[in-house]
């Protein structure tokens, strides 16, 4: 997002303002990075197991004939 950031709102495009555009999120981005890990270590086994369930759901498999080959 940051790279995305810096090509569609900063001019000029250089490496000066390219620095201080990832500096610049550098707070945010940790902050996102401790939030990811703080719900994966809380929500990720249930998280995994409701995604287990939805896939054996949902799932579906490619049967393969002499036409498809």
């Amino acid at each position: 997002m940051t790279l995305w950031h810096w090509v569609t709102f900063v001019y000029p495009l250089n490496l000066t303002t390219f620095l201080e555009t990832y500096l610049l999120s550098l707070p945010f981005d940790t902050l996102h990075c401790i939030g990811n890990v703080l719900f994966a270590s809380l929500f990720g086994e249930t998280f995994y197991m409701i995604l287990k369930r939805f896939k054996s759901k949902i799932g579906y498999e490619i049967l393969m004939t002499d036409e498809n080959v």
